[in-house]
């Protein structure tokens, strides 16, 4: 490991933060715990349905970047306040009628 000069190309940190990098991929990829974790989330997805595997996808399509999640949370907001508004009115305009006749 090279620590400054032009060799180096950047101060001990960058080099540190490398090697840290470095160090925990190769500890993931030689830990049976993670290979176990990533076996059994394959056998677990090959297991699923069609259907669910499409409504997998399609979740994690639309959770995946803060811009989707945003745009999910004030669709279903605007949802639920349609049905809400739409509801109010449906009930006062049959209340209405029925206080009417």
């Amino acid at each position: 490991r090279m620590e400054g000069g032009n060799g180096g190309g950047g101060d001990g940190e960058s080099g540190a933060a490398m090697e840290n990098k470095y160090k925990s991929m190769y500890e993931s990829q030689t830990n049976p715990f993670t290979q176990f974790s990533q076996m059994e989330r394959q056998r677990k997805y090959a297991e699923l349905s069609v259907a669910e595997k499409i409504t997998l996808n399609t979740t994690r399509m639309f959770l995946s970047t803060k811009g989707s999640r945003t745009f999910v949370f004030f669709y279903m907001v605007t949802l639920h306040l349609l049905m809400f508004f739409t509801t109010f009115h449906w009930a006062h305009e049959t209340c209405d009628r029925a206080v009417a006749t």
